[in-house]
């Protein structure tokens, strides 16, 4: 599942590269910015989002769906594409930081994280 939000807020979700619905969000934070960037939980909500979080990417620009569906597939990696802003594996297995691998050195801060290895 692969979710892109534009600077209106506008949220489309695709699977598998095909778009399957949109919503509109408020407002995460950027990378950036001095706002925080928030991955897991809205600033300020008093639970954080429940799941697993493995390959996260931001992007400056919006992906078509069939780059999309080559990123979800594995024929490309998000490194083959223009405006990576930062790239989050989550491969650690342990620590309270999250690599950044587009070359941008936004490593993630992280807190309240219970690693899982192996989970796909």
């Amino acid at each position: 599942l692969t979710g892109c939000e534009d600077r209106n807020r506008a949220r489309q979700w695709y699977g598998d590269g095909v778009a399957t619905g949109a919503a509109g969000v408020d407002s995460l934070g950027s990378v950036d910015a001095t706002t925080a960037f928030t991955i897991g939980n809205y600033p300020g909500a008093a639970e954080p989002a429940l799941g697993d979080y493995d390959d996260v990417t931001v992007w400056a620009s919006e992906l078509s769906g069939s780059n999309l569906a080559d990123l979800v597939s594995g024929t490309s990696v998000a490194s083959d594409y223009t405006g990576l802003v930062g790239w989050w594996r989550f491969d650690e297995g342990s620590g309270t930081t999250a690599a950044d691998l587009s070359g941008r050195a936004n490593d993630l801060g992280l807190s309240g994280v219970g690693w899982v290895v192996d989970c796909m």
